[in-house]
């Protein structure tokens, strides 16, 4: 910045963090304030640096801090990608729980790549359900999180654990109907 070399540490350690926007962030809901400034790299191309604060609401305490580097021409309309970005950093998190609890259910009879599939989308459903904000997707939401009579904290892992119920019980209804099927024949 300003022909001078930073780390981004530096570049954001007196601002002022000006814009808030709305998260999930590890199935909570939190606020992620942000600045940016621009920069240029090494080969001189125009950057924004950002900096981002994810607070909780109520408390304001700082939960995680997180930088990013994006390109200039985009501008702050990059900010609905970081948001989005931010928010799905639990899906890694979310496949392995579903993928022990697939292994657990199945007793080797599925191929490990298949169970990855299953995983990661089971996953990426129990994502979209908890940043989903839609009537539809909150009475699904609801719905599914029915299921489960339990209370829990992390409303991600409480989605993924019903959904994760959801699919094995109609997996040995599909399974518990073709036995009746071919015991009736």
């Amino acid at each position: 910045m300003h022909g001078e070399r930073y780390a981004l540490r530096q570049l954001f350690a007196e601002s002022t963090l000006n814009h808030r926007v709305n998260v999930r962030f590890r199935g909570q809901p939190m606020a992620l304030w942000t600045a940016y400034a621009e920069v240029t790299d090494k080969e001189g191309r125009a950057l924004l640096a950002w900096y981002g604060e994810v607070r909780d609401p109520e408390s304001a305490k700082v939960v995680t801090r997180r930088y990013w580097l994006t390109p200039a021409r985009l501008g702050n309309e990059v900010l609905s990608l970081l948001v989005t970005q931010l928010q799905s950093e639990s899906l890694a998190t979310l496949t392995r729980r579903a993928w022990q609890q697939l292994k657990d259910a199945d007793s080797g009879d599925v191929s490990p790549e298949v169970r990855l599939l299953m995983a990661s989308g089971i996953a990426a459903i129990a994502g979209h359900l908890d940043c989903a904000e839609d009537e539809v997707a909150g009475a699904l939401h609801g719905d599914v999180l029915n299921l489960l009579s339990s209370r829990r904290r992390r409303r991600d892992t409480a989605l993924l654990d019903a959904l994760v119920y959801a699919f094995m019980a109609r997996d040995a209804i599909r399974q518990l109907g073709g036995v009746n099927r071919e015991g009736l024949a």
